[in-house]
């Protein structure tokens, strides 16, 4: 996918503005970019956006089998590489950081690790207007297996809805971060907001924190294909 740095080469951000794809695949590339990082111990991060062309849930591998009999909703539920519990995809728009954990101090523990990236998430959502902030409990918290619906420290909230959350693994020194953005609840809020300008503000922002520069990323047709031969979790549906 991305192939090692040669002597004396600049390490990158590299940056994958997909398109919409079922839900089993989408979470089957991200295992598969996850897998072929730490195999291969690239030293440069990759950050894909992308969106599910049909309603689908997902949810956390560890919730997946506490989760998937209890749910009764008609929507396919695909298991996710990361945890968490249940997320509904229609009108979001996805991304995901895979990173070597070195290219941050940050990127180390998860209570770092969170707040280090919805913060910058939250710095390129105001360029455009919008004023969010951190969830920060006080009192009695809301509990549902619906991400959304109960925020837990660090989600980013607009008032009091939650926009954005998103889940975490690490593995071999690398971290997988897979987040989800309310997109239509933003547009809503400001109809100047722009796919394509967002996802150039938010790279730039970690381009700029990781010190690295960006490089775009086509994601070659060959690849799709091993990418939905290679995934463990995506392939357990309900």
């Amino acid at each position: 996918m991305i192939q090692a740095l040669r002597d004396g080469e600049e390490k990158f951000l590299g940056v994958i503005h997909d398109g919409a794809h079922e839900g089993i695949w989408n979470m089957a590339v991200d295992e598969f970019l996850f897998r072929n990082q730490t195999e291969a111990r690239n030293p440069n991060a990759i950050l894909r956006f992308y969106r599910f062309s049909k309603p689908a849930l997902t949810v956390g591998y560890g919730a997946w089998r506490a989760l998937r009999s209890d749910l009764q909703s008609g929507l396919r539920l695909i298991r996710r590489i990361t945890g968490g519990g249940i997320v509904r995809h229609e009108s979001d728009l996805v991304y995901t950081l895979v990173a070597p954990i070195a290219i941050h101090p940050s990127l180390g523990r998860a209570q770092n690790a969170y707040p280090f990236i919805h913060e910058l998430l939250m710095t390129t959502l105001f360029t455009f207007g919008i004023s969010t902030e951190c969830f920060k409990p006080s009192g009695k918290r809301e509990t549902s297996s619906f991400c959304f619906e109960a925020p837990v420290p660090f989600d980013v909230m607009l008032g009091d809805k939650k926009v954005a959350g998103a889940g975490q693994k690490r593995s071999n020194s690398y971290l997988l971060h897979q987040g989800s953005i309310e997109w239509s609840t933003l547009v809503a809020h400001a109809p100047n907001l722009s796919e394509d300008l967002f996802v150039r503000r938010f790279s730039t922002c970690l381009a700029q924190r990781f010190d690295v520069p960006i490089r775009d990323l086509p994601f070659p047709v060959q690849e799709r294909g091993d990418a939905s031969r290679a995934n463990g979790y995506a392939r357990a549906t309900a």
